[in-house]
């Protein structure tokens, strides 16, 4: 989509992107001089990265958006999960970290794993590394708003809900698979599938 799409369906104005852009704060790249290369998967990240730079510095909520879609995957912002998906942004303490550490890492799945994804990757890092905060924000809903967008603006990219879910499920969460798995025996009339 062009860039006057990728507006209109995240609510960002022209002013906020462009500055977004001149501080080097976007959360993707800007592929071509014309703007005609943006995704869905973009507009999520500029909608998110917005979200969160209500209430955190504009380098850090296009350090979450940007590696929002990364940390969640294989599953993406519009992949029906059958639960809410979250992505968060996870600061802590590390007194003995290597010069210019920044103390912070993305971490995505559902509200419940949240805790023990962040708690997991600080305590992997050394044994002085503290956890100290977690703000998450949640992207089910945020990814639907912006399909349901592109479509009502009648955008080739609300044609079809975009989410695919691989045959072979390797590499999906056990939680994922198992819903997944049902779904497919709902759908198709089938049960047990390769995973």
């Amino acid at each position: 989509m062009k860039r006057k799409a990728l507006l209109a369906v995240t609510g960002c104005t022209v002013k906020t992107f462009e500055a977004y852009s001149a501080r080097g704060h976007l959360p993707f790249e800007i592929r071509d001089r014309n703007w005609s290369d943006y995704t869905l998967s973009n507009a999520v990240e500029l909608r998110l990265m917005a979200l969160a730079a209500k209430s955190m510095d504009n380098e850090s909520a296009g350090y979450l958006a940007r590696r929002a879609i990364d940390a969640l995957y294989p599953i993406t912002p519009f992949t029906y999960a059958g639960e809410k998906m979250f992505v968060a942004l996870i600061r802590y303490d590390w007194p003995t970290a290597p010069e210019g550490w920044d103390c912070k890492q993305v971490v995505a799945g559902r509200w419940c794993d949240l805790f023990e994804k962040a708690s997991e990757f600080v305590s992997d890092l050394a044994e002085d590394a503290k956890l100290r905060s977690v703000e998450a924000y949640q992207v089910t809903d945020l990814a639907v708003e912006i399909w349901e967008e592109a479509r009502d603006l009648g955008l080739p990219e609300g044609d079809a809900w975009p989410a695919a879910v691989d045959e072979d499920l390797t590499g999906y969460p056990d939680w994922f698979k198992k819903h997944e798995m049902a779904r497919r025996a709902a759908v198709f009339g089938h049960g047990e599938q390769d995973e």
